[in-house]
Formats: C-alpha cells, sequence, structure tokens
C-alpha cells in the first residue's frame, strides 16, 4: 500500500511541478524515469520525464528533483512488486534497473 501511494504522489508532485500548482493548466507528461539500484536496494527519480508527444524532458529545478527523490526513496526493492506493476522496464544490468513509472495509472489509484 504504501508503494502505491508513493506513486500517486510522484504522480501528483510531476503534475505540481510542471503546472506551477495550477491545476487548470495544461498538463503532459506521462512517464517519470525510475532507478533501482540493486546495492542500496532504493529507486531513485533520475529528474527526467517523458511527454504524452514521446519527447524525453529534464526538470530544471534543482529543488523540483529533491523533491522527486526525497519521494520516490520510499520504492525499493522490498515493495517493487507493488510499483513495478505501473512501470515499464527500459533496461537492466547486475547494478541498475531503470524504468518508466506511468503517471496516468499511477495518478488513477
Amino acid at each position: 500500500m504504501v508503494a502505491r501511494s508513493i506513486c500517486l504522489l510522484l504522480a501528483a508532485t510531476v503534475r505540481d511541478l510542471l503546472t506551477d500548482c495550477d491545476h487548470d493548466a495544461a498538463f503532459d507528461a506521462t512517464g517519470l524515469e525510475l532507478v533501482l539500484n540493486r546495492t542500496t536496494e532504493v529507486a531513485t527519480a533520475t529528474g527526467f520525464y517523458w511527454t504524452s508527444g514521446g519527447q524525453y524532458a529534464e526538470f530544471t529545478g534543482t529543488w523540483d528533483i529533491f523533491h522527486l527523490r526525497n519521494w520516490s526513496s520510499g520504492l525499493t526493492s522490498h515493495n517493487r512488486e507493488t510499483w513495478a506493476q505501473l512501470c515499464e522496464v527500459l533496461g537492466e544490468d547486475d547494478e541498475y534497473a531503470r524504468y518508466r513509472l506511468d503517471l496516468t495509472r499511477a495518478a488513477a489509484l
């Protein structure tokens, strides 16, 4: 349950960051990049996201990335079974697994 709540919070945070908390503003982010470090077993938001047009974009504010990383740190290998259901695996190796969190699905929780 905690992992699902964190995914919902990440989706809401992305929206707030991109719209400056104006909930009537246009919003086109569809995915948030997460990387799971296999050594620490903690997922981290990288600061990159995807738009509905497929553009890979970066959050520019230091505080934006800080907030996303702070929230995402609750996603771990211990609760991956839950949050990974909302993600597409983009690549894996011995050290890291890279994911695309589906913000639309995460927000619908």
